[in-house]
């Protein structure tokens, strides 16, 4: 295929165009045209300011989609290269991130804790979701507010028939923890949000984890898929940004 003498300016013109459109209408997403009429009228500014909220924020609008391509760039590919070339946008803490499996994330840890990771210390606040699938693990969960492999949130489904929410810093802390019956080879829909110090955990919907950390909480980073000694996978993780509060 033969590409138009003038196609990278083509590229950004169509890049620049869904930022402002994604900017624009991320604050009132949803709202209906008697909606937007009634509280802004016609709208030749961005509402942002005036609804209380941050123009930029971490999304996979924008911010998943130039870090995949981003990896082009990083890891010296062509775009002919096969389907596996996104995971070279995550940073790879286990020992095994594996491609050949149905599941778009396949995790194998010999021995402690592995994360595969994804973002920085300019995310904030956010939900992180997944629908964990242990494969004969210890743990397996979602991590958020990740600044490395000694510190982050993460919620776990431990072997023990345990559901526990821990905090890495440094050494592990039990933030809270429930009995919960799981089973291997089982999708379990995992859901971590955190807001400022507070941090409120679902699994499959239902609600089993609210609370503050109070004492030295993380306030910023990434996200992650973690397992501890064993296998786990996901077909999907998905980010989303958190309004004024959860």
């Amino acid at each position: 295929m033969t590409l138009p003498n003038n196609y990278l300016e083509r590229t950004y013109a169509g890049v620049l165009g869904k930022m402002i459109g994604v900017y624009l209408g991320r604050p009132f997403e949803g709202w209906s045209y008697e909606a937007l009429m009634r509280e802004f009228g016609e709208i030749h500014f961005y509402v942002n300011e005036k609804r209380g909220v941050p123009l930029v924020v971490t999304d996979d609008d924008l911010s998943g989609t130039f870090t995949f391509v981003r990896a082009l760039v990083d890891y010296d590919y062509s775009p002919t290269t096969g389907g596996s070339l996104w995971q070279q946008a995550w940073v790879n803490g286990a020992h095994h991130f594996d491609a050949w499996f149905t599941e778009a994330f396949r995790i194998s840890q010999n021995s402690g804790t592995g994360l595969i990771m994804q973002g920085g210390r300019d995310w904030d606040d956010y939900e992180v979701s997944a629908a964990v699938v242990p494969h004969m693990s210890a743990e397996a969960g979602i991590a958020a507010r990740v600044q490395g492999l000694q510190r982050y949130y993460a919620l776990l489904l431990c072997q023990d028939q345990t559901v526990r929410l821990v905090k890495v810093l440094d050494e592990r802390t039990v933030l809270a923890e429930i009995p919960y019956e799981w089973t291997f080879e089982r999708a379990y829909d995992l859901h971590l949000s955190v807001y400022g110090s507070r941090l409120q955990a679902r699994i499959n919907h239902q609600l089993v984890f609210d609370l503050e950390d109070a004492v030295h909480p993380l306030l910023n980073g990434g996200i992650a898929l973690v397992c501890t000694e064993g296998c786990m996978g996901a077909d999907s993780v998905s980010i989303a940004p958190l309004g004024k509060s959860i």
